[in-house]
């Protein structure tokens, strides 16, 4: 998988082959967005191409702060070259980004790739203040010689699959709903983390926000859970404590852990 910055879109050299293109945040590439990655992978004479984001727009934009991640930027990165994406174009968003219209965005796309295809989701809106839907999208591309499908959003019962209710599940503990939605479990990826021995155990603190300072996922509610902890030596089934500011884990000092997977069974 090739990773382009989009500072660097008006020297792309991929014009040469046909492209199929999604866009979108795909905090936790949950089952949602896995539609829109088959819309782009299904045909075998496309280039898959993923437009997404190193930062959460929210971190710019929304007036309710940034909410945190689902997923890791390096998880994201895995789950999509594994899903065969074979181009992945990744935005710094920043304030001067959010105020590029629309038509621009699209038309930087347009001469950057041979693009055949686009899978665009139900909701998704680009442009300076959203301007642009799903429908304006579509248009605006249709006469470039684009076909567009509108991707339909995926439902689990009566609920939207959606990153805003995984979070919530998250928050509120329920991660036997939240891996439902995601497809799979919701896991921590702490590789980068600094990890401190605190007598026999090991602690990983949070920032200000709660969150995983480097990663900047989100945590499930305080308590002890049964988790999963992949380390240089295998995976060790423990009890770890989520507490306000940090992480503590059962660990030996010298076992380097790279990924924790929470069980839904929280340990009272």
């Amino acid at each position: 998988m090739i990773e382009i910055a989009w500072s660097d879109l008006p020297d792309s050299e991929y014009r040469q082959r046909p492209a199929a293109l999604t866009i979108g945040v795909f905090d936790g590439l949950h089952r949602g967005h896995q539609s829109l990655l088959s819309s782009v992978t299904r045909d075998p004479e496309l280039l898959p191409v993923v437009v997404t984001f190193q930062r959460h727009p929210a971190e710019i934009l929304a007036s309710g702060g940034f909410p945190g991640f689902i997923m890791s930027l390096a998880q994201k990165r895995q789950a999509l070259k594994s899903a065969g994406i074979g181009v992945v174009v990744l935005i710094d968003f920043s304030l001067e980004f959010s105020r590029l219209p629309g038509s621009g965005f699209l038309q930087a796309l347009i001469d950057s790739f041979n693009l055949q295809f686009a899978g665009i989701g139900h909701d998704f809106r680009c442009g300076h203040l959203m301007s642009m839907d799903g429908e304006a999208i579509r248009s605006f591309l249709g006469k470039r010689g684009v076909r567009v499908d509108l991707v339909e959003a995926v439902r689990d019962e009566t609920v939207i699959v959606s990153s805003t209710h995984i979070r919530q599940h998250i928050r509120t503990g329920r991660l036997d709903a939240a891996e439902r939605l995601l497809g799979r479990p919701f896991v921590l990826d702490v590789s980068g983390e600094a990890i401190e021995q605190d007598g026999p155990e090991q602690r990983i603190s949070l920032d200000e926000r709660g969150l995983l300072p480097e990663s900047q996922q989100i945590l499930p509610p305080p308590g002890n859970y049964t988790a999963t902890v992949e380390t240089e030596r295998g995976d060790k089934r423990l009890t770890l404590t989520i507490g306000e500011n940090s992480i503590r884990l059962p660990l030996a000092a010298d076992t380097q852990i790279r990924y924790i997977v929470l069980h839904e069974n929280r340990v009272e």
